[in-house]
């Protein structure tokens, strides 16, 4: 299970770490970066798609 989720220079989060929970729920106002967040917990449980291989 991941217990923490750092990033660093990704969209516009440029240093946050977000600690982890067996329930975790992100909310925020538009355009705050909760689908970066999703974004981001996605590659680091499935690893880079199709779309993020340059």
């Amino acid at each position: 299970m991941l217990t923490k989720l750092i990033l660093r220079n990704f969209r516009g989060f440029e240093n946050h770490e977000l600690p982890l929970r067996e329930t975790t729920v992100i909310v925020g106002r538009n355009n705050a970066g909760k689908s970066t967040v999703v974004e981001a917990l996605r590659l680091a449980a499935d690893g880079p798609g199709i779309d993020h291989l340059h």
